[in-house]
């Protein structure tokens, strides 16, 4: 079943994207009864956090309702196209990084497959019903303000154990419809655990990310991990560079496109240049 966390985010972000080191991680739901300081600090030095292990689990009846909620809220308020839908593998370790620009990319990423999904969800959201959907989703918490390396531990567990990863690699929303710099998260993650490949995906939404708006999609072409491992850590950093360059290709491909505009719809005005 497609992993729907982000039915809970009709109302608000519900995702978070890895902050900005591989050395990063998530917060727990209840941060006082998760993470405690691990030792006294020297003068000057900050506490070291110790967080409870994460889980994310997906709950198959609750995917089951949210998943045609989902698809008919998308096509009602932005009548999507997608391309490459077949890029998304089936089964295996898999790492999905989409481009963020919405709160609702989460939804659109969730539409892509029918397989589970597991994904990175802020803290502050993984509370009261909401965080109950989000935990049943496959979501698991990040407190980007004060991350606990958890987080990267559990990242590489989901894709050890053959399930797929949906990482935000440019760390945040981004509204201008740019591709901006991606963390090294990514990189780091998918060589790590690893992944058998990395899965570039561009969204795009004319003329802003909200309801009503005309989406795009483009699903690329899967970027094994195998050439990368065997550099190590240079080999992460390639990865994140490689994928930064498909992630601008893809976008700037849908931009064009919804230009030129598409069937029964007049072309948009191009975005103006960055300065």
């Amino acid at each position: 079943m497609n992993t729907l966390c982000p039915a809970l985010a009709f109302g608000g972000r519900g995702t978070a994207a890895l902050p900005g080191s591989p050395a990063s991680s998530a917060a727990p739901t209840d941060p006082a009864d998760r993470f405690t300081p691990a030792a006294t600090p020297m003068p000057g030095e900050q506490p070291a956090r110790v967080c409870a292990p994460l889980t994310s689990n997906v709950n198959q009846w609750l995917a089951a309702v949210l998943r045609p909620i989902n698809k008919v809220f998308l096509n009602v308020f932005f009548r999507p196209e997608i391309v490459g839908r077949e890029n998304i593998p089936a089964s295996g370790p898999v790492l999905l990084a989409p481009t963020h620009q919405s709160m609702f990319d989460a939804q659109v990423v969730a539409s892509l497959s029918d397989r589970d999904m597991h994904f990175m969800a802020a803290a502050e959201q993984m509370k009261g019903l909401r965080g109950w959907i989000l935990r049943n989703c496959g979501a698991f918490p990040v407190d980007r303000r004060n991350p606990c390396p958890e987080v990267v531990a559990h990242s590489k567990d989901v894709l050890r154990n053959g399930d797929a990863l949906v990482l935000f690699p440019e760390g945040g929303i981004h509204t201008d419809g740019k591709v901006h710099p991606l963390k090294p998260g990514a990189g780091a993650i998918a060589t790590g655990a690893p992944a058998d490949s990395v899965i570039p995906i561009a969204i795009h939404y004319q003329p802003r990310p909200w309801l009503g708006s005309r989406l795009k999609v483009l699903v690329g072409k899967p970027i094994p991990t195998a050439s990368y491992i065997v550099e190590g850590k240079s080999g992460a950093t390639r990865l994140t560079s490689d994928l930064a360059t498909a992630l601008a290709a893809q976008k700037a491909s849908l931009v064009e496109t919804v230009i030129a505009g598409a069937p029964g719809l007049p072309p948009c005005e191009k975005p103006a240049p960055s300065p």
